[in-house]
Formats: C-alpha cells, sequence, structure tokens
C-alpha cells in the first residue's frame, strides 16, 4: 500500500510539471515574421503595418521574450503592439509584436551620435522582416518613446510607454500642427543653389523633418525631430554653435503666412562649404528652370546662343550645370582681341573654359579623364587654342567633337 502510494505521488508531479510547461512559448530567436503572399504590396500600402503579418493563432498567455527588460506598450499607426530594448555601449537590440499576431519581430539598429539631441536619446532600429522596415524615433524619458516605422514610402507614427508608467498616449496631430506636414522648397531657391524641408507630422507634440541644400557642388543634410510647443516645432543639438561657445545649436519651424519660417542660430549645421539651408519656405515643390548660356554669360547674343546650343549639342545641360559665371579677361589670339575664362561653381570651379571671338565659338568641358573640346572654327578644329592650353594641361586625352573634325 505505501509503494502504491508513492507511486501515485509521483505521477501526480510529474503531470503538474507537464502541466505548467504545456503554454511555454518556444525559443523567441527561432521565431521569424511571416509575410503576407500575393496581395501584399497593394495591401503595404494601404494597411496598417500590423496587417503585413500572417495572422498566428491566439493565445492568453503572457509574451515571453529572449531579452529581458521590461516591456513597453504602444502602438504603430493604430496597430497595437508591445517591444522591449537592449542597450550596449552605441548599439541597440530589440523585439516587438503586433497584439493581434504575438509573433517576436527582432530589431537592430545604434543609438545616432550625428546631429544628436540635447535632452533626448535618438535610435534607428532595423527590423528582421523581408520589409526591411525601420523604426527612428526619440526616448522623451526612459519610459516614453516617440518616432515613427517606415519601409519604403510608407511611414507610420509609433510611440511607447514603459508598462506601469504613469504616462499619456501621445495626441494625433490637429489640424493647426497638420500645416507643417508635407515638402516645402526654399524661396530663394534657384537652378545653382536652394534647400528644401520635407516635414511629416507625427503626434500633435512631435514633427520629423529632413533638410536638404545645395549650393553649385557641395550640399547639407539634417534630419531629427522637433518637438512642438505653442505652435512651433523646435529641435535642440547637442553641438554648440562653434566650438568654444556654450550655445546649443538650434532649429525652430513656424508657419506664417502661408510661409514655413526657420530659425536657427547656425544655418550651416551638417551642411558643406557655403551652403546652409533657407529660412524661408514655400509649401511643395518649386519648378526651377535651367538657364540658358545667354543667362549665364556664357555668351553675349542670341545668335551666338543658338550657335552654342548646336555647337556642344546634347552637353549643352553640362556647361551650364558648371557654369554660374564665367571669368572672363581679354587676350589676344591670332591677332585680335577674344574673351577667354574659366567657368565658376561652388565646389567645381574651373570645370569648363570658354573663348569667344566676333566670329567663333570655343568650349571644353572636363569629363571623367578626358577633356571634350568643341569649336566651329575649322582652323582649331582638332587642336587646343593657346589661351585654353594652359587650363587643359595635364589631362592628355581630348576628344574633338566639332563639325569640323568629323569631315
Amino acid at each position: 500500500m505505501k509503494k502504491a502510494a508513492i507511486i501515485m505521488i509521483a505521477i501526480l508531479i510529474m503531470t503538474g510539471c507537464s502541466a505548467r510547461n504545456i503554454h511555454k512559448q518556444p525559443d523567441t530567436t527561432t521565431v521569424a515574421p511571416v509575410l503576407t503572399t500575393g496581395n501584399e504590396e497593394r495591401g503595404f500600402a494601404t494597411q496598417e503595418p500590423g496587417e503585413q503579418l500572417t495572422a498566428q493563432p491566439q493565445t492568453t498567455d503572457k509574451k515571453q521574450s529572449a531579452i529581458e527588460t521590461e516591456w513597453f506598450e504602444g502602438a504603430i499607426g493604430n496597430s497595437k503592439i508591445h517591444a522591449k530594448f537592449e542597450f550596449s555601449d552605441k548599439d541597440v537590440y530589440g523585439v516587438y509584436y503586433y497584439d493581434q499576431y504575438k509573433t517576436d519581430i527582432k530589431l537592430e539598429g545604434s543609438i545616432s551620435d550625428f546631429a544628436e539631441m540635447r535632452d533626448f536619446q535618438t535610435v534607428s532600429l532595423t527590423e528582421d522582416t523581408d520589409k526591411k522596415g525601420n523604426i527612428v524615433g526619440c526616448f522623451r524619458s526612459k519610459d516614453y518613446f516617440q518616432g515613427y516605422w517606415k519601409s519604403g514610402d510608407v511611414i507610420y507614427p509609433m510611440y511607447l510607454i514603459r508598462e506601469g508608467s504613469d504616462i499619456t498616449s501621445p495626441k494625433p496631430p490637429s489640424a493647426e500642427i497638420m500645416k507643417f506636414d508635407g515638402l516645402w522648397t526654399g524661396k530663394s531657391s534657384n537652378y545653382f543653389a536652394g534647400s528644401e524641408a520635407d516635414i511629416k507630422v507625427l503626434f500633435d507634440d512631435l514633427i520629423h523633418f529632413e533638410l536638404n541644400a545645395f549650393s553649385g557642388a557641395n550640399s547639407g543634410w539634417l534630419s531629427s525631430f522637433a518637438i512642438v510647443e505653442n505652435g512651433s516645432a523646435k529641435a535642440v543639438f547637442k553641438d554648440t554653435t562653434y566650438i568654444g561657445d556654450d550655445e546649443n545649436v538650434f532649429f525652430e519651424f513656424r508657419i506664417e503666412n502661408d510661409l514655413l519660417k526657420l530659425n536657427s542660430n547656425r544655418y550651416d549645421y551638417g551642411c558643406g562649404a557655403g551652403v546652409g539651408f533657407d529660412s524661408e519656405y514655400v509649401f511643395g515643390k518649386k519648378e526651377i528652370s535651367m538657364p540658358t548660356a545667354l543667362d549665364v554669360g556664357i555668351v553675349e547674343t542670341e545668335e551666338q546662343e543658338k550657335v552654342f546650343r548646336e555647337l556642344v549639342g546634347d552637353r549643352y545641360d553640362d556647361f551650364i550645370s558648371y557654369t554660374v559665371y564665367v571669368g572672363y579677361s581679354e587676350v589676344m589670339m591670332d591677332g585680335e582681341k577674344v574673351k577667354a575664362g574659366a567657368s565658376s561653381l561652388r565646389g567645381a570651379h574651373g570645370n569648363c573654359f570658354y573663348i569667344i571671338s566676333p566670329k567663333y565659338i570655343y568650349a571644353a568641358i572636363v569629363g571623367f579623364n578626358e577633356i571634350y573640346y568643341y569649336t566651329n572654327d575649322k582652323k582649331y578644329a582638332n587642336k587646343i587654342p593657346e589661351p585654353m592650353a594652359e587650363w587643359a594641361k595635364g589631362i592628355d586625352k581630348i576628344i574633338y567633337k566639332s563639325t569640323f573634325a568629323r569631315e
């Protein structure tokens, strides 16, 4: 009887252990998200991001994860999610899942160290799915994360709040804040220099902006978040205006008279030499026409413009693109006065050289490792004129493209 009791107790113990393990989650490192097929491309552009995952069997069990930190709860668009993060120096690892599907999606990325915000830590992560969605955002506090989820041209606002925290979910943007949203073109933009501001309104208190600018061959770029308060959106960075100064670089946006206005103490922050972001922007893409050879001063008359255009053919745009103006001076050539000079463009000075005489035009442009040379003067169809020789020195390969060279 005693032996039977011992056997019965052993069976009960084994049964109890088995019951506690029935709902144990599998190793999450082996779980990968499964994307829909068939109409997934069409659905991707119109559905919430969570709808891209094939529905998994529902379970009421507490979700397990390989990353042992506290859970955050929040949403991507309208899809509820949970997430965890782990930091190691500049590296960030994580996992998140849509509440509807409970399938772990692994994340890997880093803390942003370019244009760091002064008060918030910004991170960028890529998810381990076929879509390679990106999560970019800032920790407003150790318990609160705001940003966006993006794949291709599709972007959704995203937020996370640490479970148990007394933090209210962010409000959707008001109509007033939505006025920031969209692509803006610098008011002073022209063919040779300009800037754009691409703004995505995420919440009533947060926007994401991307600034692009160029001047000649030099460029600038800045991407960050800005906190909305009292109708303006402001980003403050760790960097100071100049070495030795204690004033932090800031960018502040506001809408005024249908213009996007930017106030900053470093308009050239993140830019190359001679490049800066505009202070006023008009909504939408501004159509900017390419100037003519007459406009930029390569030639002096409409007749010369026509000759030049026909002479250089499909390289006309290249000549214009490298020529804000020409540094002409008068020189003697074959006993007569001509104008000769190199093109000027910030970051690419002297890519072209021109000689203009009363009868003829001589034009040359640097390619990769060669010079393309054009003229309507038969005498110089196969040789560089003397005023151009010094400029061409050091480049051995010259491609003669004049009409006379092909006779």
